[in-house]
């Protein structure tokens, strides 16, 4: 209903989606940070994001980074259209992209490896931190990657 408020605030409405209460107060929870927390995970998360151009290249890539223990997980989307620019010029390639799940402490070795293994003369290898999930998920990307500690050749 238009017009109602909930706690001193007017309901919010979103595309497609009923304004009920319950969905709005999940939405001005979520907002306020009244959600109910899981028990805290390390929080140094990142999702890895890497084009390639064949599959070939990625599953190479992924092979790579999955042996040395780098990734916990890496996804292959196919049919990527990209258009970027080149040498001054603006190219367009079809490429498909890595999605790949780590930590942080490992993202100079991972793009280090992405870059030795890569077929492009400037690869992209660009990473996003992981502000929230389902924290079982994020405990098996820790319990699936190990940190290598400077010096340690094991």
């Amino acid at each position: 209903p238009k017009g109602e408020f909930h706690g001193g605030r007017p309901l919010l409405e979103f595309a497609g989606c009923l304004p009920t209460k319950q969905n709005n107060d999940a939405v001005l929870n979520a907002i306020t940070g009244q959600m109910e927390r899981a028990p805290p995970v390390s929080g140094n998360h990142i999702i890895i994001l890497a084009t390639v151009s064949s599959g070939e290249e990625a599953k190479r890539i992924s092979d790579i980074l999955l042996e040395r223990k780098l990734i916990a997980c890496a996804s292959i989307v196919q049919d990527v259209r990209s258009f970027y620019w080149w040498k001054g010029e603006v190219e367009h390639s079809s490429e498909l992209l890595l999605v790949m799940k780590s930590r942080g402490e490992l993202l100079e070795e991972i793009v280090r490896l992405v870059r030795e293994n890569h077929s492009y003369e400037v690869p992209e290898v660009v990473a996003l931190p992981v502000v929230g999930g389902n924290p079982d998920y994020l405990r098996w990307i820790e319990e699936s990657v190990e940190i290598h500690r400077k010096g340690d050749t094991s």
